[in-house]
């Protein structure tokens, strides 16, 4: 990995006779997000804390811990502390550590993690038909990483880290997903952000900085019904960067799903050069194969001292600034400006209605739910189809309703069709007709195996 350098003279590089993009849009996005000033206040501190009090007293469970876990969560960690730390007990405390010291890149590390999935056009696919990205991109932002926060923050067997697991196996249940493909969103969370921390951080990382947040989403993965992961960083990492290098070959699809949803995530922070300079900053801190994969020219060594020298500027200043209490799972965010609900109202509370149903009068639109990964198709449930006869199956040969049959299955696949790799036009050929040696013959993954069976709709009869 890339090891960012210390900027000697930041001011230097934010006055310059020419620029390749504007900083100050970029600054006061990354100032106004990280709430440099701004502490999470006590009463909300002291309610968390008194729910968890109760719920251990309810359980017979000593409050030592969480004694503990408080004073951490309001006076911070000090860096001198860091290294006496153990990585995988104390995972929780270093990973809030590290979201307080970086706090001002995070805002671009963590764009950049969620926006991983663009490098694997299945994943991309199958999240672009959902259209998160284009109907709630900032509440999906902010709920992810306050999701995350509640966790990490008040511990795994906490009130709140249990409604976070519940929660998030809830969302994810809803949908036959691949074990491989969850896994490697898991990694990425933890991965990404690390290789963009080492980019354009303003300091370098410890080493127990970086073995804490990985053993921090380890941990979540577990409890996420995960499968395959092990405590060993190297192997984890050698696993996700041979899955992004497999997936690093250029597809417009890639980038159109990378720069729809940064721009949207900005939501009414929208300002002139904004995009550009937040993007300009997600191509340095991006690795070479994500890099790649969307078609970037490599930055070039200007754009990269300009651009740490935005965050060595304001990470540099946080941490001179006083500690205060920094408690994310409670702090005010664009999404929630009075402050983020309980874990369990967070995230979305239905299937995506742009997916197809099997039957609207019945939970999950008839599809399964409460579903683990899948570890290959043939794991999927058993799924009672409605019968559809073919002259019904040919009236849905367009671009408002285009549905294709594969093995005897009638699969609706209008939400992505624009999206679809091969183009929409190869589809159309297809559309309302028998499409299975046409499917066969593209050679898809087992990871698109899986995500197709969201969409079907019946199963084709005479």
């Amino acid at each position: 990995m890339e090891r960012s350098q210390g900027v000697t003279d930041p001011c230097s590089t934010l006055v310059t006779d020419h620029v390749e993009f504007d900083r100050r849009p970029l600054l006061d996005l990354l100032i106004r997000y990280s709430g440099l000033t701004r502490h999470t206040p006590r009463d909300r501190i002291a309610a968390a804390v008194a729910d968890e009090v109760a719920d251990l007293a309810a359980r017979g469970l000593p409050t030592d811990a969480l004694a503990e876990r408080v004073n951490w969560l309001l006076s911070g960690t000090p860096p001198a502390q860091l290294n006496d730390l153990d990585p995988i007990r104390d995972c929780d405390r270093i990973h809030h550590a590290l979201g307080s010291a970086f706090r001002v890149e995070a805002r671009v590390a963590e764009l950049l993690a969620i926006l991983r999935i663009a490098q694997s056009s299945a994943v991309s696919l199958f999240f672009r038909s959902t259209r998160e990205a284009e109907d709630r991109p900032v509440q999906r932002f902010h709920d992810t990483y306050t999701l995350f926060a509640n966790y990490f923050e008040w511990g795994a067997d906490s009130s709140r880290g249990r409604a976070v697991v519940a929660r998030l196996n809830e969302i994810h249940g809803r949908y036959l997903i691949p074990q491989e493909g969850m896994k490697y969103v898991l990694l990425d969370s933890a991965f990404t952000w690390l290789e963009a921390i080492e980019r354009i951080g303003h300091r370098p990382l410890l080493e127990v900085e970086r073995l804490g947040y990985f053993h921090a989403y380890v941990r979540l993965g577990r409890d996420m019904n995960i499968a395959d992961l092990t405590d060993d960083y190297a192997a984890m990492y050698r696993w996700f960067l041979d899955a992004s290098t497999a997936n690093d070959g250029f597809h417009p699809l890639k980038r159109d799903t990378f720069e729809t949803i940064a721009s949207n995530s900005l939501g009414d922070a929208g300002f002139p050069g904004l995009r550009e300079a937040v993007l300009a900053a997600a191509r340095v801190g991006m690795h070479p194969v994500f890099r790649r994969a969307l078609g970037y020219p490599e930055p070039t060594p200007r754009e990269r001292e300009r651009v740490r020298g935005v965050f060595y500027t304001l990470g540099t200043l946080n941490e001179l600034l006083p500690a205060g209490a920094f408690v994310r799972s409670l702090q005010n965010n664009p999404a929630h400006p009075g402050g983020p609900p309980e874990p369990s109202r967070l995230g979305v509370s239905d299937r995506s209605p742009h997916l197809p149903v099997l039957d609207r009068a019945r939970p999950n639109g008839g599809h399964p739910h409460g579903l683990l990964p899948l570890h290959a198709p043939a794991d999927a449930p058993r799924v009672e189809l409605p019968e559809l006869k073919w002259d019904e199956i040919a009236k849905h040969d367009g671009t408002e309703s285009l549905w294709v049959v594969i093995s005897g299955e009638v699969f609706d696949v209008t939400a992505w069709a624009r999206h679809h790799p091969g183009g929409r036009d190869v589809l159309l050929r297809h559309a309302g007709r028998d499409a299975t040696a046409a499917f066969a013959a593209a050679g898809h993954s087992a990871m698109v195996e899986t995500f197709r069976l969201n969409y079907r709709v019946g199963r084709a009869v005479s």
